[in-house]
């Protein structure tokens, strides 16, 4: 039969181990979840920055052009 002491290293390490696996896990999915959120929120940015810039060259070429 094994004694106290070595049982409860191996639970103490068994324990760590399992919490540390499902600790990252959880952190990575979290983190995942975060920087698609992030990403999507640049990209629309881009696009309505993208818009507001070709606007701004659409309107100053049909000002000049109704100036002629």
């Amino acid at each position: 039969m094994m004694k106290v002491k070595t049982l409860l290293p191996l639970g103490i390490v068994s324990f760590i181990t399992l919490y540390m696996a499902y600790a990252f896990v959880n952190w990575d999915i979290a983190w995942v979840i975060h920087v698609d959120a992030i990403s999507r929120f640049l990209f629309i940015l881009f696009c309505v920055s993208l818009f507001m810039m070709s606007l701004a060259v659409y309107l100053e070429f049909k000002s000049e052009e109704n100036k002629d």
